[in-house]
C-alpha cells in the first residue's frame, strides 16, 4: 500500500502511537494533593474541571464494624440530602431565555446533558460555567447552517438584540419547529438537570449542595419533569486482601509522597488503581481462597497487604462537581475522625473515590479558559466577540495552527473520562505527615493544552 505523503502534525503521531499501545489510547494524570488548604483547594479545582457524571463507588477497608457502620450512614446521609436533579422535555430555545440564563444559568451552576447517542444523534449539553455545546450529525448542520459547537451564554455582549444572540435564537428556533413535526411540541429534547445554588457562608462545606430548577410552564409542561434522587447500593466484601496502604509500616504510601522515584511512582500508581477497579467491581481475584487458572486470569495482592474486609458504596445519579466534592470532603472528615479515636505510630486508613462520566458527552471536562476556541475539531465560530474581526469562511489548515480541543482529525472528546482518587490518612502521630489525596484523571484522549 502506497504512504500518504501528507504532512501529520506530532500530535496526530503521538495519539496514533498511544492507540496502539496495551490498553488502548487512554492515559492517566496523577497528583498527590497534600492535607493543607493549599492542597485541597488545587483538589477541588481538578474535580471542577469534570462536569458531567453518574456513578460514584467508594470503597473502604473495614477497620472495624463500627466505623463501617458510622462511615455508611454518613455517606449514605448525603445522598438522601441532595435533591433537584431531574430529567425533563424542553425546547433549546430555553437556554437563551433571559429570565432563565439570569435565575440558573448566571447564578450558580447548571449542568445540562441530552439523552442522546453521540455517536449517531445530535446531542447538547451545558457545561455549568455558562458553555451551551452542541455536536451535530451531518444533515442538521446542513440543514440548519449552524457551522459551530458553542454559544457563550454569559458573554456580556451575547444578550437579545446583538447579532451573534438573534442569529442563535433563529437558528435554534428553526431547529426545535423541525423537531416538533416529530414529536407534536416545541419541547422536543428529553435533557437531564442538575443545579448547584450560589454558595452561602454560612452553609457547611460538608453538606451537599443543590437546587431545584422551576422550569417556565409556557416552555416546559409540568407533566414532562420527574425528580431524580440518589440511588445508594452497599455491600461487604469479606475474606479479600486488603492493601497497607497508610500505616506506618506500608513502604507504599511513601511511594506517593511528590519525592518518590518516578519508576515507583508509576508502579505505585498503576497497582492502585488496579486495585481499585477490581473492587469497585467486586471482582473474585481479590479473594484470599481464589484459586483460578493462571491462563484465565492472575492477580498478585499488593505487599504488603493483609486478609480483611471492604465495604463497597455506589451511588448512581447526577453528579455535579460540587456534590462530588462535598462527598470527598465529607468521606475525608471521616477519615480523620477515625484517625482520632485509633490513634497509634503504625495505624492508618485510606478510602477509594472513582467518579464515571456519561459516555455520550460532547466534552469530557470544562475548559479552562471558557469563551474561547471549540469544543469539537471542526467549524468556525459562530459567536465571536464584536472587537474581534470574523474569521474568514475557509481557513488554510497549516502547520501549528491546530486550535484547542482539536487534533488533526478532529476526533471528539467524549465523556467516558473520570477520575479516582485515594485519600490516605496517616497516623496523627506520624511525624512525616503521610496524609493526603492521590488524584488520577483517566483520560481517553487528552488534547488539552
Amino acid at each position: 500500500m502506497p504512504h500518504s505523503t501528507h504532512k501529520r502534525s506530532r500530535s496526530a503521531t503521538r495519539a496514533d502511537r498511544a492507540r496502539g499501545m496495551p490498553g488502548g489510547g487512554g492515559r492517566w494524570i496523577a497528583t498527590v494533593y497534600k492535607d493543607s488548604e493549599g492542597g485541597r483547594q488545587e483538589r477541588t479545582e481538578s474535580i471542577d474541571a469534570h462536569p458531567f457524571n453518574h456513578q460514584l463507588d467508594i470503597v473502604v477497608p473495614a477497620t472495624d464494624d463500627a466505623f463501617l457502620e458510622m462511615f455508611r450512614e454518613d455517606i449514605e446521609g448525603v445522598a438522601r440530602g441532595v435533591e433537584g436533579a431531574c430529567i425533563a422535555r424542553v425546547p433549546l430555545t430555553l437556554f437563551l431565555t433571559p429570565e432563565f440564563v439570569a435565575k440558573y444559568i448566571r447564578t450558580g451552576e447548571l449542568v445540562a446533558l441530552s439523552t442522546t447517542h453521540l455517536d449517531a444523534q445530535d446531542t447538547v449539553c451545558l457545561d455549568g460555567q455558562g458553555m451551551l455545546i452542541l455536536s451535530l450529525n451531518k444533515e442538521t448542520y446542513q440543514t440548519l447552517g449552524l457551522v459551530v459547537v458553542e454559544l457563550p451564554l454569559l458573554a456580556p455582549s451575547f444578550t437579545p438584540g446583538k447579532r451573534g444572540y438573534e442569529r442563535a435564537w433563529k437558528c435554534l428556533r428553526a431547529w426545535d419547529e423541525q423537531r416538533s413535526f416529530s414529536t407534536e411540541s416545541l419541547a422536543s429534547w428529553t435533557m437531564l438537570f442538575a443545579w448547584t445554588p450560589p454558595a452561602r457562608h454560612d452553609r457547611n462545606p460538608l453538606d451537599p449542595p443543590s437546587g431545584t430548577v422551576a422550569f417556565p410552564p409556557h416552555l416546559v409542561p409540568a407533566n414532562s419533569v420527574r425528580m431524580l434522587p440518589l440511588e445508594t447500593r452497599a455491600r461487604a466484601v469479606r475474606d479479600v486482601w486488603v492493601p497497607c496502604v497508610a500505616g506506618g509500616d506500608a513502604p507504599l504510601v511513601n511511594t506517593l509522597l511528590p519525592d518518590a522515584p518516578s519508576e515507583d511512582w508509576r508502579e505505585a500508581c498503576a497497582a492502585l488503581m488496579e486495585y481499585i477497579g477490581l473492587a469497585a467491581a467486586s471482582s473474585p481475584r481479590l479473594q484470599t481462597y481464589d484459586r483460578c487458572e493462571p491462563s484465565l486470569a492472575q492477580y498478585h495482592p499488593i505487599e504488603p497487604s493483609a486478609e480483611g474486609s471492604l465495604l463497597h458504596l455506589c451511588i448512581r445519579g447526577i453528579f455535579t462537581p460540587a456534590l462530588a466534592d462535598a462527598i470527598v470532603q465529607r468521606i475525608e472528615h471521616s477519615l480523620k475522625r477515625h484517625a482520632k479515636q485509633h490513634d497509634s505510630p503504625h495505624t492508618g486508613s485510606w478510602a477509594a473515590v472513582t467518579l464515571s462520566g456519561f459516555p455520550d458527552t460532547p466534552v469530557a471536562w470544562r475548559s479552562r479558559d471558557p469563551g474561547l476556541g471549540l469544543a469539537l475539531g471542526s467549524g468556525l465560530a459562530l459567536y465571536a466577540p464584536e472587537t474581534q474581526p470574523s474569521p474568514p469562511a475557509h481557513k488554510a489548515r497549516r502547520k501549528g495552527t491546530v486550535r484547542r480541543g482539536e487534533t488533526e482529525h478532529g476526533i471528539l472528546r467524549t465523556g467516558e473520562n473520570g477520575w479516582s482518587a485515594l485519600l490516605f490518612q496517616g497516623a496523627l502521630t506520624d511525624t512525616l505527615h503521610r496524609t493526603g489525596t492521590l488524584f488520577v484523571e483517566s483520560l481517553e484522549l487528552d488534547t488539552r493544552n
